[in-house]
């Protein structure tokens, strides 16, 4: 959730590390996300990866599925702001 903060924000770089890292750790407990938040993510992923140089969005994503959770939490707690 706080990645698709981060993504209509514009921070497509903190979007792809918390999706990395979330992703990590619904693996790590065999879960999936929920229909009701999984259709957030779509509208953003997509048009992250093309606004984003080509490979950056990819790389953000592998950082993400690699950092602790204690880090990953700390990104949550930077502020954002929607207003552009």
């Amino acid at each position: 959730m706080f990645a698709d903060l981060f993504a209509a924000a514009g921070r497509a770089t903190d979007a792809a590390r918390l999706w990395g890292a979330s992703e990590r750790l619904l693996e790590s407990v065999g879960g999936q996300l929920p229909p009701s938040i999984g259709w957030v993510r779509q509208c953003y992923l997509e048009p992250m990866k093309i606004s984003s140089p080509e490979g950056s969005f990819d790389a953000a994503w592998a950082e993400g599925r690699a950092m602790p959770i204690v880090h990953a939490v700390a990104l949550t707690r930077q502020p954002t702001s929607l207003r552009g």
